[in-house]
Parts: C-alpha cells; sequence; structure tokens
C-alpha cells in the first residue's frame, strides 16, 4: 500500500515539470513574436538627417524673452497696486453708502409718521365724502325732475318753431310773389314808357304861321347875336331800360350792382325766380356810380331792407363793368367832349 502512493507523487511532479517548461516555451515564443513586430516597425520608420534636428535658442533670444517677463511681472505689480486703491475706495463707498441707508432709514421712518397721520385725514374726509354722496344723490333726483320739465317746455318749443318755419317759409313765398309781380309791374311799366316815347316821337309837329318879312329879319338878327350853344361836357352812364339793367344782372358775368354806405358793401344777387337780394360783400375797386332816379324801384326795396340805418343822400349804387361793355367806351368818348353813355340788354354801348 505504501509503495503505491510513493508512485503516484512521483507522477504528480513529473507532470508538474512538464507543463512547466511548456509554459516557458510558450512565453518565449510570445516575446519572439513580440521582438520581430517591433523590428518591422523600426525599420519601416523614415530615418531623419542630422541637420533636421532642433536647434538649441541662443542666449540673446531667452534674455530678452526674460526682460520681457520681467516687464510683464512689473506691469501685474502696478495693476495689483491700482486693484488696492481700488478696493480702498470701494470700502470707503460702502462705508458712505451705510451712512446714507441709516439716514434713509430715519427718512423712512418719519414718512410713516406723516403717513399715518395723513391716514387719519383720509378717514376724515372719507366721512366728508360720505356726506357728499348722499347730497349729490338727492341733487340727481332734482335734476331728472328738472329734466323731464326741460323735455316737455322743449317740445314746446320744437312745436312753436316748426309753426314759425311755416309762417316764415309762407312769408317767404309771399315775398316771392310779391317780387314778381313788381318786376312784371316794372316790365309794364318799361312797356307803357315805350310806348308813350314812340307816340311822342310820331306825334305830328305844329305847322308855325308864316310870318312877315319884317319879323323874320329881326328873328334872324336876334339869332345871329346869340352865341353859339355849347356841347355839354362830361359823360353819363345809363341803361336803356330797368328791363335791360335787371336782364344783364341776371347774367352775372356782365353788369354787377353794389350798394356802399360808410365803410360796408353789399352786392345785388338776381334768384332764378327773378326776386333780388343784397349781401355782404367787399367793396370792388373800380365801380360806375349811378344816379339814384335812375335805380330801379325794386332794387331800392331791396337796398332798404339791408340798409336800412342809412339815409338815401349816405347811399351809393354802383355797377362794375365787364371788360367787354367798358372796352366799347373808348371809342365811343373819342374827340367828344360829352354825352349819355347807354347800355343796351345785350351788353352794346350806344352814345346818345
Amino acid at each position: 500500500m505504501i509503495s503505491r502512493g510513493r508512485r503516484q507523487r512521483g507522477g504528480a511532479t513529473t507532470d508538474e515539470s512538464e507543463a512547466l517548461q511548456t509554459d516557458v516555451m510558450r512565453f518565449l515564443a510570445i516575446i519572439c513574436m513580440c521582438l520581430m513586430v517591433i523590428f518591422a516597425l523600426v525599420q519601416s520608420l523614415p530615418v531623419s538627417e542630422a541637420e533636421n534636428k532642433p536647434k538649441m535658442q541662443s542666449k540673446e533670444i531667452l534674455e530678452r524673452e526674460i526682460e520681457i517677463l520681467k516687464e510683464n511681472a512689473d506691469k501685474l505689480k502696478q495693476d495689483l497696486v491700482s486693484l488696492e486703491k481700488n478696493v480702498i475706495l470701494k470700502k470707503k463707498q460702502v462705508e458712505q453708502n451705510s451712512k446714507e441707508i441709516i439716514k434713509q432709514r430715519n427718512s423712512v421712518k418719519k414718512l410713516d409718521s406723516i403717513a399715518k397721520k395723513k391716514l387719519k385725514e383720509i378717514k376724515r374726509k372719507r366721512r366728508i365724502l360720505s356726506n357728499i354722496d348722499i347730497l349729490v344723490k338727492s341733487a340727481k333726483k332734482q335734476e331728472e325732475k328738472f329734466r323731464k320739465l326741460n323735455k316737455q317746455a322743449q317740445k314746446e318749443l320744437l312745436k312753436k318753431q316748426s309753426d314759425l318755419n311755416k309762417t316764415a317759409s309762407l312769408i317767404e313765398n309771399g315775398r316771392d310773389e310779391l317780387e314778381k309781380v313788381e318786376a312784371k309791374l316794372d316790365e309794364a311799366k318799361v312797356e307803357i314808357e315805350k310806348i308813350v316815347h314812340e307816340q311822342e316821337i310820331t306825334e305830328p309837329t305844329k305847322e308855325s304861321e308864316p310870318k312877315s318879312k319884317p319879323e323874320e329879319q329881326k328873328e334872324e338878327q336876334k339869332e345871329d347875336s346869340k352865341p353859339a350853344r355849347e356841347e355839354k361836357e362830361g359823360f353819363t352812364l345809363g341803361f336803356a331800360s330797368n328791363a335791360a339793367l335787371l336782364k344783364l344782372l341776371k347774367k352775372g358775368n356782365m353788369v354787377e350792382l353794389y350798394i356802399l354806405a360808410g365803410n360796408k358793401s353789399w352786392k345785388l344777387k338776381v334768384k332764378h325766380s327773378g326776386s333780388v337780394v343784397f349781401l355782404s360783400a367787399p367793396a370792388p375797386k373800380k365801380i360806375y356810380q349811378m344816379d339814384y332816379q335812375t335805380v330801379p324801384e325794386k332794387i331800392i326795396r331791396a337796398g332798404k331792407r339791408v340798409v336800412a340805418a342809412f339815409g338815401k343822400n349816405t347811399m351809393t349804387y354802383a355797377v362794375v363793368l365787364a371788360p367787354k361793355i367798358s372796352r366799347q367806351f373808348s371809342g365811343l368818348m373819342k374827340g367828344k367832349k360829352g354825352g349819355g353813355l347807354v347800355i343796351s340788354a345785350t351788353g352794346k354801348v350806344t352814345l346818345e
């Protein structure tokens, strides 16, 4: 039994030695493989020449760099000094700010006391306002009553105004009708004047009885002794008739008629219905004055409605003529001392 155990132990030792030998061989093989790989890598690297090797810097360059570093160090020291000064200033500012904060706290306390007093005043004023609100409510009630009364009064006024407007429109219509009638009467008067004038022209003149020769001689001597009649000096302006004047005024671009009284002036406007009205207007620069007796009654009545405060002598009736009419004057007045310039309904001027 003992011999068998020993044999078994001896066999185990041989197996272990063999295992160690195989492990050593394997390790050597791995090392050889690594060396082969390293050798291959070394051969693949390029060989650098001796000229491309980095050169060492000179002493001068190093000294310059050292000086630059010293200068930078000095600057940093100066910056540190300035920073220390700023820190000191900031500390002083902080101290001042702390003092101001203390002052502000004191002022805040004072403001608190003032605010408390004002709150008391506000409460007192609120009480007053509440009393005022009560008064306002009562006033509003009274105002509503007055509004109702006012509405009723306005309705009554509107009714009266509508009645007045109706009466005013009736009056205006009546005036227009009266003016139309007056215009027709003026036209009739003009026609009558024309007929009378024509009759006077066509009426035969009475033949004078034959005179004796001595009487004729005496009359001839008297006529010879009388001086020749002088022509009237100066020109007068007029219209062929009232109808002609109204027709030209209605056109608007031929003749304009104005009333001048004091510093005021009014321009005549002829409506489509034929009625005339004077409206306030600035005075024209160039005018031709009319004789008061030649102004139609229709225009005089319209002027009295506007210029009632002025008398007949202080009022001036004047016309402004279109250039088409005024240009005819120079040709007619040339070489003559006087006469009557008459404007027809078409705007043609004749000298009589």
